[in-house]
Order: C-alpha cells, then structure tokens, then sequence
C-alpha cells in the first residue's frame, strides 16, 4: 500500500488529510501533540532526520506550520524546517507527490500599517510556496511537487474560532469558511492527474471576511 505521511496531523488540515486518504493510503500522521503515529516537534533536526530515515513516502505533505509575533519561530518553523523536509524527502523518494501547505498571503503584497507578525508569516509561506516552484520547475527528479495556497478554512490555526457550519446543507452563503476537507478534496484531485502533468501551485480563495455582513 502506497504510504503518505502528513505533517501537522493532529487537527486541522492535517488531520482532514488523514482522514480523507485513510483507505487509499497507509498514513503517518505527524505532530507534536494528539494521537498520532510519530510524536515530535519538526524544528529538531534530529527529529526530522529521523523522519527521512524511516520513511519514503509516496506523498509527503508538508502541512505543519506556525503564525506567532516571533520571526525567528515563524521562519525555523515554516521556512527552515518545513523547508528541510522537503529538500531531503525530495531527493530520498524515487518518484511520487510533495503537497507544500502554503497560503493566500503567500502573495500578499502587504498594505499600510501591516502588522509584524503578518510580515514574518507572509514572507515565510512565499519562501515555501517559492521552493515548491522551483523544484517543479527544475525538474531533477520524477518527484511532482504542488504547492496549495488556500486563503480562510475553518480551523484553529492561530487560535481562530472554529465556526459550526454544517457542510452537507444546501444554501450556504458566499461568506462561509472553506471546510479543511475541501483542501484534501483538492489535493486528491492534484494527485489524480496523469503523470506527464505537474500543478506547481493552485491558490484557492474565498468570500470569507471574519466580520462580513450575511445576507
């Protein structure tokens, strides 16, 4: 059974992967919290070695990641951990699909008074959504590697509120977070084209604004 291992699995997008590729896919989730198959924290090195040592996935999906007012977190996290595992999973799997989580600000341009900590996590996903392209484009090895840049999903990343929205009703407005498992839909799909046919990124945007009036 082909494997797929999944950073940042405990909840989220992460854990929408797991969930979604669970009977196409022996999955390794990743995390430094929750129930999950390997426990630890990508920012030590060690642990990441022992990642790429262990494993050769047939989908690596580099979803952990971090938004904090501290540079040097937001790029050891984002940038230097995130960026290893890529570099290193890269050149150890034969063939396959990397899936870099990346995001909307990625191309962000910034505006008047725009807070540190957006700049600092803003920066950090174009350097990643930048690696993904340019190994897709480089093309050194029979590795595709897609990077997704969604803009607002429902989760709690940055401690943002988890709205109850249920998905399956018909009806619902344009203002509506995207469900994480939207995202694994759209990763499916990536992974479904023909070999000869590499999606170098996709930026998914949306309606939603936190305080956008309903109609």
């Amino acid at each position: 059974m082909p494997v797929m291992l999944i950073t940042g699995a405990s909840k989220g997008i992460g854990r929408a992967f797991a969930e979604h590729f669970k009977d196409k896919y022996e999955i390794v989730t990743v995390a430094r919290t929750g129930d999950v198959i390997e426990k630890g924290d990508i920012t030590d090195s060690k642990f990441r070695q022992h990642l790429v040592e262990k494993y050769t996935p047939t989908v690596f999906v580099n979803n952990a990641g971090i938004k904090t007012y501290a540079f040097n977190s937001t790029f050891e996290t984002n940038v230097m951990a995130a960026g290893d595992l890529l570099s290193n999973f890269y050149r150890k799997m034969p063939k396959g699909d990397i899936i870099n989580i990346s995001s909307f600000s990625a191309n962000a341009k910034g505006w008047d008074s725009i807070s540190d900590f957006k700049i600092w996590y803003n920066a950090s996903k174009r350097a990643l959504s930048e690696m993904s392209d340019y190994l897709s484009v480089a093309k050194h090895r029979p590795v595709r590697v897609t990077a997704i840049e969604p803009n607002n999903v429902n989760t709690s990343f940055n401690k943002s509120k988890i709205h109850k929205i249920d998905y399956s009703k018909s009806g619902l407005d344009i203002y509506t977070p995207m469900p994480p498992s939207y995202i694994a839909e759209v990763a499916d799909w990536i992974l479904k084209q023909p070999p000869y046919v590499v999606i170098s990124n996709i930026k998914i945007d949306n309606f939603y604004r936190a305080n956008a009036p309903r109609p």
